[in-house]
This record gives structure tokens, sequence and C-alpha cells, in this order.
């Protein structure tokens, strides 16, 4: 199974992964690892970098960052790799990202220059097998979209409280609109954010705090 995908997919949920870098940039934090879960041709890893650069330069900061790519598909991911798309894929991107960050390579495709590729890494991976080989620190952003709903509803609950756990403190999980609208993961809290579902880990001093 290969899910649709497109850039930007949902534009709330990607605003709010710009907000959340700006915010983590100007308080001075370090660098950044963001996790897309399921990430099929790597339309929603790119974005997801594509925010990241966005957020640190809207705090005027400069700031290191990561993004992986999980899919079960090595064909879907042996396209991520190359950052090439065709021009009807690059629809939804906006024109002033496709004039900083892409490069034509002829027959009417497009690759994302080099200083964006290299900030991602594309790996086959089963989600229900509950691999931890990359990250092994924890990711600061886990976004996870459109996946959930092919599970049944206790999976979908079990493999949430494991990407709760693979989450740094203070790190978000954004999952799409309505995939959990009637539970929240184990040891995260809600964030209250129009148009989003987004769940936050509490730093480390909040919760030495509130027990």
């Amino acid at each position: 199974l290969i899910k649709e995908t497109r850039f930007f997919r949902h534009r709330e949920s990607h605003a709010f992964v710009r907000h959340s870098v700006q915010r983590h940039a100007a308080s001075g934090g370090g660098s950044l690892n963001l996790w897309s879960v399921g990430c099929s041709t790597g339309q929603e890893a790119y974005s997801l970098a594509l925010d990241a650069i966005e957020g640190f330069s809207t705090a005027r900061r400069s700031g290191d960052f990561a993004v992986i790519g999980t899919d079960l598909s090595r064909s879907a991911l042996q396209e991520a790799r190359t950052g090439t798309y065709p021009a009807h894929a690059l629809l939804d991107l906006p024109k002033e990202y496709a004039t900083r960050f892409l490069e034509p390579v002829g027959a009417g495709r497009f690759r994302f220059r080099i200083e964006v590729r290299s900030r991602l890494a594309f790996v086959v991976d089963n989600l229900l097998l509950r691999q931890r080989g990359f990250f092994p620190e924890g990711a600061d952003i886990i976004f996870c979209q459109n996946l959930l709903i092919y599970f049944r509803r206790w999976r979908r609950h079990d493999t949430l409280n494991f990407l709760a756990q693979r989450l740094k403190p203070g790190g978000h999980l954004i999952l799409g609109p309505g995939e959990s609208h009637d539970w929240c993961p184990a040891g995260l809290t809600r964030v209250e954010h129009p148009g989003v579902a987004a769940y936050r880990r509490p730093a480390d001093d909040e919760a030495s705090h509130g027990s």
C-alpha cells in the first residue's frame, strides 16, 4: 500500500510545525529531530524539512535539524531519496519554495537542492515491529498523518503509545485531524490549536513540578 501523498497536505499542521520550530529556535534550543511516519514517496518529509528551514529563518536563528522518513515500501523510499518530482506533483508547493529550493533536471522534473536533501534520510521500517534504530535519543516532532486510519482501534492506540514513547520531553506528536479525537496517548497532553491534532510530552522540569 502506497498512501496518497502531496506536499503540505494538511496546511494547518505544517503551520503548527513551523511555529513550533520557531519557538524552539527563539528560545535557544539545540538541534531538532523530525520523524515522518509512513512518508511514502517523500513529499511529507520534504515538507517538514521546509517547515524547519522556515521556522529557523523566522526566528532569525541558524539551526541544525534532521528529518527521518520511514515507510514499508522500498520502491517509494527509493523515489523519495532522489528528491526529484514531476511538475504536476509540485502544484501544492508554494511558489517561493519552488524558486528557492528546486532545480530543474530535465524532462519536466525538478529536484530539491542539496541543502535540503542533505537534511533527510529515508529508512525502510515496519511501525508495527517497534524498531528503534533511529533517533535513539527520541524525536522532537513526530508527524503521523493518514496512516492510522488503516489500523484497527486497538492497534491504533497501541501504535500511538509507542510513538509517544519515542518523543523527547517537550516534543510534539502531530496526527491527522480526526485520527484520535476520542483518545490521548499515554503521557501526553492535547495541544489546543484550531484544526490541528497535536499532543505534547511535558518537559522534564514540568513533569517534576507536577509530581
